[in-house]
């Protein structure tokens, strides 16, 4: 019992499991289907990252075999809110509804999440020796991919840890403990430029990973306490967003830190914090709105994107190209930006109006030839201002086999690209945007 598996079913129906199975192919996770929870005694793994069921009598033997595995559990469309807070109470994280299983790519955000997001890589040389972590560290066995706590929390970094790290170089926190990293690099500030691109880092992923909770929140079928948990979430997000922009404005180059810390694999959902990051920064240096407004338009841009069929979302993940799809399917992605703020409002995620406008206009096109309402005018700078990032955020994206482009080549390149089309943003948006890129 040494390995670890990425992703568990415990289902008898053949639906359920073609569906993890086409979801396990495409982001390569090792996968199991089991039809009961009884089979469990029987699997040879000792760590088990993410689990789908329908056995809701059985969450409690689950969760008691598999104390850190996130467990979602999928409930009919009949289940009451009381049924849901059960399952949750039986030791589920996550409660999805069939079709939101099926119809939605609910999944695939949080399965990439929690598989390939729930632990961050950090780097061995920003601890010097003797210090006291209040976050556990853990090191990646290479052969079986299973995570081996290397530094207790509350334990020193001293130097015959040290030692035994040597050659490793980087080992990962735990996402749930990255504000508390966070909190270290703050508090033990470096006044090289390798010092502020670490707390640029840190803060960073504090922000994605109030980002992903929130998102969370959109992909779980449990309403209670919804409003005061959506609401503190949202703060947080801006909260954690004013701080990343004012250690920002003072990188000389902070869109590669940027693009070089992003986790997960889900797609423009995922690389929502980057994207946002990008768009407040330049929103702060050519006076483009208000920079905290834009930060979380960029934030929220892409959650309806997580209420399209599974089909689509896997379509646009493998080549984002609009002509892959069919007409209805095109319609349905055309809709995303309304369908965004939608989303927002059944959460209570709390979103000025000026918000709202940013992220209905932030596919608009000055031609008409935009969506959702095809607008040619008063496309608000601060959606354009997504826009432009969001084609930067895509091109510049670090991906497997590729040479990573900086990310200062690729946003000249896109910009000498508009001004030539003169179709998509306003030449005036552009000449603001010309001196701060």
């Amino acid at each position: 019992m040494s390995s670890r598996l990425n992703f568990l079913s415990i289902s008898p129906r053949l639906d359920l499991r073609a569906r993890c199975e086409t979801l396990c192919q495409e982001f390569h996770f090792s996968y199991l289907a089991l039809q009961t929870a009884e089979e469990l005694k029987n699997i040879p793994f000792e760590q088990i990252q993410f689990i789908l069921t329908d056995s809701l009598g059985s969450l409690k033997e689950i969760r008691q075999k598999f104390k850190d595995a996130f467990i979602v559990a999928l409930a009919s469309e009949s289940d009451s809110q009381a049924n849901i807070a059960s399952f949750k109470s039986a030791g589920a994280n996550h409660v999805f509804r069939q079709s939101a299983l099926f119809k939605k790519s609910y999944l695939e955000y949080v399965a990439s999440q929690v598989i390939r997001a729930a632990f961050v890589p950090v780097k061995v040389s920003e601890f010097p020796v003797n210090a006291i972590l209040e976050f556990s560290l853990y090191h990646l066995m290479p052969l079986n991919q299973k995570l081996l706590p290397v530094l207790p929390k509350g334990s020193a970094l001293d130097e015959s840890r040290l030692k035994k790290l040597e050659g490793i170089g980087e080992v990962f926190v735990r996402r749930d403990e990255i504000d508390r990293y966070r909190m270290y690099v703050e508090s033990h500030p470096a006044n090289s430029a390798q010092g502020q691109k670490s707390k640029c880092r840190a803060q960073y992923l504090s922000l994605s990973n109030a980002h992903a909770q929130l998102v969370f929140l959109v992909c779980d079928s449990e309403e209670s306490a919804t409003d005061k948990e959506a609401k503190w979430l949202a703060e947080r997000c801006d909260i954690l967003g004013r701080q990343l922009l004012m250690t920002l404005s003072a990188l000389s180059e902070s869109w590669d830190v940027l693009n070089n810390s992003s986790v997960g694999e889900m797609g423009s959902v995922e690389r929502a914090p980057t994207i946002a990051a990008y768009a407040g920064l330049i929103s702060f240096l050519a006076s483009i709105g208000d920079p905290s407004e834009v930060m979380m338009a960029g934030l929220l841009n892409g959650v309806g994107m997580l209420e399209l069929h599974p089909d689509i979302s896997k379509k646009l993940r493998q080549s984002f190209d609009l002509t892959k799809l069919n007409p209805e399917e095109l319609r349905e992605y055309q809709l995303h930006p309304s369908e965004s703020i939608h989303v927002c409002e059944i959460k209570k995620i709390p979103l000025k109006d000026s918000v709202k406008n940013i992220i209905l206009n932030s596919h608009e096109k000055i031609n008409g030839g935009g969506f959702p309402n095809h607008k040619k005018d008063r496309i608000p700078e601060e959606a354009m201002l997504l826009q432009f990032c969001e084609m930067v955020d895509r091109e510049a994206l670090v991906k497997m086999g590729q040479a990573r482009q900086p990310v200062k080549d690729v946003r000249m390149k896109i910009m000498t690209e508009l001004f030539k089309d003169g179709q998509t943003l306003s030449p005036d948006f552009l000449k603001k945007l010309n001196p701060v890129i």
